[in-house]
């Protein structure tokens, strides 16, 4: 079992412990080991001590560390000792006698003699977690005795519980006769058992990877005769499970996500087996069939059923392929979606916004910033769709360091929440953030690389990339491979590391590491002085200056090849990838490729007509019109991405031979099913072989789908030669 996940559980024992009725046990476990190598390190020093040093000291985090300090202060207070004493900007100082030093330490290490007053918020979270596992109707009287507290606290508390159920979509049923119970949807009891556990992980400190003093202590209580809700439960099955829905979508999962996808399927066995299935709408589902997502839920729901003796229903298996479609990945071939051409062009759309706001035009066209974008859309808007919330653990750091740029990206998301509907949240446009962080950190010019370094990060793509950034901004690196904690073993096999840099705690004694801040914070910096030599930046723009110098003293023979070579030498990036030619859209709508004022009098009539375009220039095999019209058919009328204009596609894999554009005007506007932006009187047609070599092609389209006066220039058009004239004369604007 991963010491993750067992973490996880072990604090649900606790959990189970705590909500019947062991308080005393728990609460002594929660002012230990832990809080006395706290209280020693403050009082054996001969100064202040500020909470990030400790919280360095002891491997955790400064909101933890402040955590643990309010507990033992609250301690403190109740056996009527002195308090700490806390100065901004200076640091925590403890003044006392050496013997009541002494006499604190000892019952802070004591099992048996602890008395623990707990907060409101701690209550609340009691309660919660008293009646989420809860089937029937529990008396106030119960609840009051379950947490030692008096009916009048109950009561009152029970006021902000109606506050945390509403907004989770929940509702506190009161009975006369019965009592009180959760009632509401599935979905959202399982939401809400599930953030409060993460919630109360996040506080006790519990996701870092060392086995802390607090679990083993946890592990010792949980041998009791109390049941707990994932007894005979094997996690390591269902990590196996995940792991061969990895190989299927050729993915690999952040360590974040793969976590939460065990931790999600673990509580739904549970909650079968309770007879509490999941309901979710049947067109919905419908549609989730034919995705490779509903392929590998389906297999981890049949070896499920096998080992654990129940029946995974239907809507379980939809419910699974939300979660796979929703996980922050590393690594995904965005082009197997049927939406990719519309995927592509919000991402591009978002990246003009983005780059015209930051007057950073070489955004557009940076590769790398465009298909981490594209990965961590697809996900994030099945995410959107279905209500899943993400957790981004650095929000408040990125506001602080990115926050102009965290405002600015928020406001270029209109274009992806008109597609959706639904606007993102803080946690979602902070990952977005961090790749356009990631891009200009890049920007900043590069030496050298010489340290070999592998990046470990369990939050996802878009954090693990700005780090990588930082770090080749600031030391002469070689980012050897950026990925998750489970990949560690298996990359040292092949890959020669001098140094691992984390963003969390690992072991690993083959190779020497360093933990620090996602956000590589000045202190991170200092520290990784110690391994690496700092960065000397070259002179601004030395590829573009060589290359230029190289075109206007030279003949040039083979263009791309050259291009390819000075990227190598000078260690740099700014360039398409691997030297691929990317046409213009003037190369690719010439005159055979347009047409104008087309009969017809259906949408299916349009796309054969466009299709037909496409296959007497050899650009596709006649499966691929097929496949436009099959698109549409399961995939809906998203194809019509702005008013009149529609863009019909299909994947590369079905059938596309080179890359291609059409464009078709029509006589009369046919309606293709948008409530929105029908009827359709412009039709521009797409194929692509991969994922790159139409972009900058598709980059100009949308700057002319934007344009007004191109839609009504297109209506009014009677030959091809007017069409071709506003493009060409977009093309000499945009020089």
């Amino acid at each position: 079992m991963s010491q993750l996940v067992r973490q996880i559980l072990l604090f649900y024992e606790w959990l189970s412990m705590l909500y019947n009725g062991n308080e005393k046990e728990v609460i002594c476990i929660t002012l230990n080991e832990m809080s006395a190598q706290l209280f020693q390190r403050i009082t054996s020093s001969n100064q202040a001590v500020t909470i990030s040093a400790l919280a360095e000291a002891l491997h955790s985090t400064p909101r933890q560390i402040r955590y643990k300090l309010d507990k033992i202060d609250e301690f403190l207070k109740y056996n009527k000792f002195p308090q700490f004493l806390r100065k901004p900007n200076v640091g925590i100082t403890y003044t006392a006698p050496p013997q009541v030093v002494e006499r604190i330490m000892q019952k802070l290490l004591e099992r048996e003699n602890h008395h623990y007053i707990a907060s409101q918020e701690e209550r609340v979270e009691m309660i919660l977690a008293v009646l989420l596992q809860q089937q029937n109707y529990m008396t106030i009287d119960d609840l009051g005795e379950r947490l030692k507290t008096s009916r009048s606290t109950v009561i009152k508390d029970l006021n902000k519980v109606r506050e945390v159920l509403k907004s989770n979509h929940l509702t506190l049923l009161s009975s006369t006769n019965h009592g009180i119970k959760i009632i509401g949807e599935e979905k959202y009891l399982r939401r809400a058992s599930i953030e409060l556990l993460m919630k109360s992980i996040e506080v006790q400190g519990m996701l870092s990877q060392e086995m802390s003093p607090m679990l083993k202590n946890i592990k010792t209580l949980s041998q009791s005769e109390i049941s707990n809700m994932f007894t005979n439960m094997n996690i390591p099955f269902i990590e196996s499970c995940v792991i061969e829905a990895e190989k299927q979508l050729e993915t690999t999962f952040s360590d974040e996500a793969f976590y939460g996808l065990v931790i999600h399927i673990a509580i739904a066995i549970k909650r079968i087996k309770l007879g509490r299935d999941i309901v979710m709408p049947y067109n919905e589902l419908k549609s989730y069939e034919t995705t490779k997502e509903f392929a590998a839920a389906s297999y981890v729901a049949s070896r499920l059923e096998a080992e654990f003796q129940i029946e995974v229903p239907y809507d379980e298996i939809g419910y699974i392929t939300i979660h796979l479609l929703g996980s922050n990945v590393y690594a995904a071939n965005s082009s197997s979606s049927e939406e990719w051409a519309a995927l592509q062009i919000i991402t591009g759309k978002i990246l003009e916004e983005v780059s015209e706001s930051l007057q950073q035009e070489s955004l557009i066209q940076d590769e790398h910033l465009f298909s981490g974008l594209l990965e961590h859309l697809r996900p994030a808007i099945y995410r959107l769709k279905n209500d899943l919330k993400l957790k981004n653990p650095v929000l408040e750091e990125i506001k602080v360091r990115y926050h102009h740029l965290f405002q600015i990206v928020k406001n270029s998301m209109a274009s992806v929440e008109g597609y959706i509907g639904k606007s993102f949240d803080d946690e979602e446009i902070g990952y977005f953030t961090l790749h356009f962080g990631a891009a200009l950190e890049k920007l900043k010019d590069k030496k050298e690389m010489e340290k070999r370094i592998l990046v470990v990060c369990s939050t996802g793509l878009g954090t693990a990339r700005l780090l990588s950034s930082r770090l080749q901004q600031l030391f002469q690196v070689n980012i050897v491979d950026v990925i998750a904690y489970r990949q560690i073993g298996q990359i040292l096999k092949y890959q020669e590391v001098d140094l691992i840099i984390t963003t969390l705690p690992i072991k690993c004694d083959a190779v020497p590491w360093v933990q620090v801040n996602p956000m590589l914070l000045d202190k991170d910096v200092e520290n990784l002085k110690k391994y690496l030599t700092q960065y000397h930046f070259q002179p601004k723009n030395i590829f573009i200056q060589t290359l230029r110098l190289i075109e206007e003293h030279c003949d040039i023979k083979n263009y791309d090849a050259l291009v390819t070579g000075l990227a190598k030498i000078l260690k740099t990036d700014n360039v398409g990838q691997k030297g691929v030619v990317q046409p213009l859209l003037r190369e690719l709508l010439t005159a055979d490729m347009i047409e104008v004022k087309v009969k017809a009098k259906s949408w299916e009539e349009v796309i054969y007509a466009g299709g037909k375009l496409l296959e007497d220039r050899g650009l596709i095999e006649h499966r691929y019109v097929d496949a436009m019209v099959n698109t549409v058919k399961k995939m809906g009328a998203y194809i019509v991405i702005a008013k009149g204009i529609a863009m019909p596609h299909a994947r590369p894999e079905d059938g596309a031979k080179k890359v291609g554009m059409a464009l078709m005007t029509l006589k009369n506007p046919v309606n293709f099913g948008s409530k929105e932006n029908d009827p359709v009187s412009v039709a521009v047609f797409l194929c692509a072989v991969d994922n790159t070599t139409h972009l900058k092609a598709l980059a100009e389209l949308m700057q002319l789908l934007d344009d007004e006066e191109f839609k009504t220039m297109a209506d009014t058009a009677s030959s091809k030669d007017e069409i071709l004239a506003y493009i060409n004369s977009k093309e000499v604007d945009r020089r």
